[in-house]
């Protein structure tokens, strides 16, 4: 009897740290597979976060309107001394190409306009976007000294080109834009 009891005796002991080892090994193969997982997850995350954030994140990048090859005339209808000047100047330090500075046909206008001249609807609608402008009239003129004519009213001066707001990002167009074109791409 004493040769059963200890057969017993050892026969659980075998069991247990066969049964613990395999517990142990299971344990551990779920464990490095979430870790494995998680690591995985988290360099995805950091790529994406890293491509994402220097596109639009990146300060040393040109938020501005860039426009083809256009020329324009900066023309005074709302009366102010200077106010064509200053736009003219304001444009030209930021590299356009602005042919003429003049007053327009008359101090009414009542708003900022711009006026597509021998330019196409493409270059009208930068030129707006770079302003900040959201009223454009088609005048084609093959006798016109620019290819748009810009014609400052009262509200010239809340025009984001001189408030500088054209130089903020905006994050959401941004971030919308950047997942339109990754779109197009793959």
């Amino acid at each position: 009897m004493s040769r059963k009891a200890k057969k017993k005796v050892k026969s659980p002991r075998k069991k247990r740290s066969s049964s613990s080892s395999q517990e142990f090994k299971r344990i551990s193969i779920k464990l490095l597979s979430v870790t494995g997982l998680s690591v995985l997850a988290l360099v995805i995350l950091l790529f994406i976060l890293s491509t994402v954030s220097v596109w639009l994140f990146d300060e040393g990048r040109d938020n501005s309107v860039t426009l083809p090859d256009v020329s324009l005339e900066v023309l005074n209808g709302c009366g102010m001394e200077g106010a064509a000047k200053e736009l003219t100047s304001i444009l030209r330090k930021k590299g356009y190409r602005v042919a003429d500075f003049r007053n327009a046909d008359n101090f009414d206008y009542e708003h900022t306009t711009i006026k597509v001249r021998t330019a196409g609807p493409e270059e009208g609608e930068a030129v707006a976007v770079l302003l900040g402008c959201d009223r454009i009239v088609y005048e084609p003129s093959k006798n016109a000294m620019a290819d748009i004519s810009i014609v400052i009213g009262p509200d010239w001066e809340e025009l984001k080109v001189v408030t500088g707001e054209e130089d903020k990002v905006d994050l959401v167009q941004s971030f919308l834009d950047f997942f339109r074109d990754f779109h197009y791409f793959n």
